[in-house]
């Protein structure tokens, strides 16, 4: 999400010089996209027979960047350690909580992105975009 905000003009403020280094290119602006992967995912953790509502926040998608909560249990900063295709290798470094560090294998689509523990075939994530 690219967020812009506005700024009022002082009348006492001097007339603009054309220095171009302080302006903003608005069409330089606006050609700047957002992968559409980037946001909000919400969705599913299980590992061990418990189930939880998770949510992954992507800030970036090349290298693949994101944050994990899993709600009621711990949360986890991800990093892209390789990438084969739409199949993003993570490693997972846990910032709160009961859960362990490790690295998930994680597909990526349009409106699905799914995850295993490659080391146990027991953990997995399931998410939709918000």
């Amino acid at each position: 999400m690219v967020a812009l905000a506005s700024c009022g003009t002082d009348a006492a403020a001097p007339a603009d010089s054309g220095d171009a280094g302080q302006s903003v290119n608005v069409d330089q602006l606006s050609s700047q996209t957002v992968d559409p992967l980037v946001g909000q995912w919400i969705g599913t953790w299980r590992s061990r027979g418990e189930t939880k509502q998770a949510v992954l926040n992507i800030g970036k998608i090349n290298p693949l960047r994101a944050t994990l909560d899993v709600t009621g249990r711990c949360g986890a900063d991800w990093v892209e350690s390789s990438r084969t295709g739409n199949t993003v290798s993570v490693d997972a470094t846990v910032t709160y909580g009961a859960c362990s560090d490790n690295r998930w294998s994680v597909v990526l689509g349009d409106k699905e992105i799914t995850a295993s523990d490659p080391d146990n075939v027991s953990n997995s994530l399931k998410f939709t975009k918000q």
